[in-house]
């Protein structure tokens, strides 16, 4: 929950800020034209720098040595007791690693000398394989600040911006995505049949919706509207009436209305968009051609790989249904399984018009690795019920992912890795310290601290960006702990009477609020009706009560993150707002520190935001303007990193 004060985008809506919600109605699997990706940045190994070239932080843990060292010309080291060792060739680290029993990390494989670069150098974390007796070498690095080179991508009427990776639920003005009939109604007075876009502003995210109408035999009017920002298309109207120059209609999957005045000239409809209490102002002009996105990097086929859809059985009876994409040759091929953030998510975790595992599975898939991306538990076309799972649900349905991989025979068992963002990364810690067939962990963008520290810092992070004065970005941290801690304290009947408390108090909160606080959250500047407010307070009081809310806040990354015994590599945008890298990255080092795994990475690239786009400020305002999906330098690590644990291309 993001408390009230300080104007924070979409201020006081409680999220689940960690995903994307996803289209419910599954996978849209039109591809559109691609461009060629600037060539990605070569990383080279050296010696730390800071950005003013000064000394450069140094990391620990639990005693044990370390040395950070850059990217990019500084790759971050830390050296975590044992000794160094060069490692055998290719073909006999890959013999290392496909030991009896399936495990794909008895032996790690290489760390390499640089993130993403150049061949060479000492393989620490390797041994060889005459030296199974000799003391085991670890290998961990902290990247406090790597020097990766910005991407430059425009953003639709703006200067060079990225966007980031996690899409916000606006609770109440979220736009969902779900099939619904459609019925007419009213009797026309004008002829509203055509195309109609309009815009509506969620404390400062920009959500362009577009109005597809036409007549019906009777007279009246049917139609659909397309979220463009949100990749939500075809949601269809109800009520559709036009009485006089009274327009109408209802969004039933968003339980929305709206409610307008058509203009003289039947040009343009001026009116406000009605959900959960709010009310925001929300105009249309008729226009001739829809507005379109323009997303560069998403493939076009022909793809120079195959793709399958597939379905394997998860837990509790629920069926996964998903993409697998291979590439070309018999295999056997490593593969990488590609875990979403939270709510509701397609297999591309779909948002704000951005396909992200699309083109992450892409970009994987050109260096070899085979990837599997699916839709989440009660999403598209995967069975289940979404709204009563949490993360540990999700965790299974990640292990039945790795299951069906394993049983395929262009799949190499021991080369079976997991890449999770944001939720995902929770998720995919979460499965890597069950399974001992997990052959490598890339987290992106992922939590290291308590979802309830991380909500708190979020709220303060983005109340600051949205231009929150000091004491009012204070207050807002106040009030999120108070709330959180409600939360956490309550146990059995407790939580019907704390949940009550919780809207009580936010209740007041909103009542108190000067008027441009108002205006951001989409309630009237003056006169909100008591009950409007106390309607708009249970509803996100009722979304931090639900059983997946309740388990993230009091759920702890460390607890699995120590367990891990496979390569893992973290990273995180410099300007994530929703995950601060600050706050998380170090959390995540120290935990890995820890655990029996002998090679970790953590990072933290600059000039990216929580998507891991090019951004200016990082803030969720950006995500749909921004016409990059991913940062090709962020593709070019991760995919780097994974090759090179896993010999991709390499005799596959």
């Amino acid at each position: 929950m993001v408390a009230p004060g300080g104007g924070s985008p979409p201020a006081p809506f409680l999220r689940r800020f960690l995903g994307p919600s996803g289209d419910r109605r599954g996978d849209r699997r039109d591809r559109r034209a691609a461009t060629g990706a600037p060539p990605p940045a070569e990383l080279r190994p050296g010696r730390l720098r800071t950005a003013d070239r000064g000394a450069g932080d140094r990391g620990s843990g639990r005693g044990r040595r370390g040395l950070a060292a850059g990217v990019g010309g500084d790759v971050a080291r830390v050296e975590v007791g044992g000794r160094r060792s060069r490692g055998g060739t290719p073909a006999a680290r890959r013999r290392d690693r496909r030991r009896p029993g399936g495990m794909g990390h008895g032996r790690p494989p290489p760390t390499g000398a640089a993130l993403a670069g150049a061949g060479g150098g000492s393989r620490a974390g390797v041994a060889r394989a005459d030296a199974a007796a000799a003391p085991r070498a670890r290998s961990g690095r902290y990247i406090s600040r790597s020097t990766l080179p910005r991407g430059n991508v425009n953003a639709e009427g703006g200067p060079p911006m990225g966007t980031g990776t996690v899409k916000l639920v606006f609770a109440a003005a979220a736009i969902l995505v779900a099939p619904a009939p459609a019925i007419a109604g009213g009797e026309p007075a004008a002829d509203l049949a055509g195309t109609w876009s309009g815009a509506l502003d969620v404390g400062g995210v920009r959500l362009r919706l577009v109005l597809h109408l036409e007549r019906t035999p009777e007279g009246g009017y049917t139609g659909t509207m397309d979220s463009l920002d949100q990749g939500a298309n075809g949601l269809e109207l109800a009520a559709v009436t036009l009485d006089g120059s009274e327009f109408s209609f209802t969004v039933p999957v968003a339980s929305a209305r709206y409610e307008g005045r058509l203009s003289e000239d039947a040009r343009r409809i001026e009116g406000r968009w009605l959900q959960s209490g709010l009310e925001l102002p929300l105009a249309f002009e008729r226009s001739e051609e829809p507005p379109k996105l323009s997303r560069p990097q998403e493939p076009r086929p022909p793809y120079p790989y195959r793709t399958a859809d597939v379905r394997f059985p998860s837990s509790e009876g629920v069926t996964l249904a998903g993409t697998l994409t291979l590439p070309p040759g018999e295999g056997p091929h490593p593969a990488a399984v590609l875990l979403s953030g939270s709510g509701p998510q397609d297999r591309d975790e779909t948002v704000f018009g951005h396909r992200p595992f699309l083109v992450l599975s892409d970009a994987l898939t050109r260096r070899g690795i085979a990837v599997l991306r699916f839709d989440d538990r009660g999403v598209g076309a995967s069975t289940g019920d979404f709204a009563a799972a949490t993360s540990e649900d999700f965790a299974r349905d990640a292990a039945a992912a790795v299951a069906f991989l394993r049983g395929q025979k262009t799949i190499d068992p021991a080369r079976i890795g997991l890449v999770g963002h944001s939720e995902g990364a929770l998720v995919a810690a979460m499965t890597a310290a069950e399974r001992e067939d997990v052959a490598f962990v890339v987290l992106i963008a992922g939590p290291g601290v308590t979802g309830a520290d991380l909500l708190v810092e979020q709220t303060a992070r983005l109340a600051a960006a949205a231009g929150a004065a000091p004491e009012e970005v204070d207050k807002a941290r106040a009030f999120e702990r108070e709330a959180v801690d409600l939360v956490l304290g309550a146990r059995g009947t407790d939580a019907a009477a704390a949940r009550e408390r919780l809207a009580s108090l936010l209740a007041e909160r909103l009542a108190e609020m000067p008027p441009d606080q108002r205006r951001a959250m989409g309630l009237p500047e003056h006169g909100a009706t008591e009950g409007a407010i106390r309607r708009f307070a249970e509803a996100q009081a009722a979304q931090l009560f639900s059983p997946w809310f309740r388990f993230f806040l009091a759920y702890d990354p460390a607890s699995d993150l120590k367990k891990i015994r496979c390569p893992v590599l973290a990273v995180s945008g410099e300007l994530d707002l929703q995950v601060p890298p600050d706050q998380n990255l170090p959390a995540i080092a120290a935990a890995l520190a820890e655990a029996p795994a002998d090679d970790w990475t953590v990072a933290q690239l600059p000039g990216l935001n929580h998507l891991l786009q090019t951004a200016a400020t990082g803030s969720p305002a950006e995500y749909s303007r921004i016409e990059e999906t991913i940062s090709p330098t962020a593709l070019d690590v991760i995919g780097g990193w994974i090759a090179r644990h896993t010999a991709a291309g390499d005799g596959s």
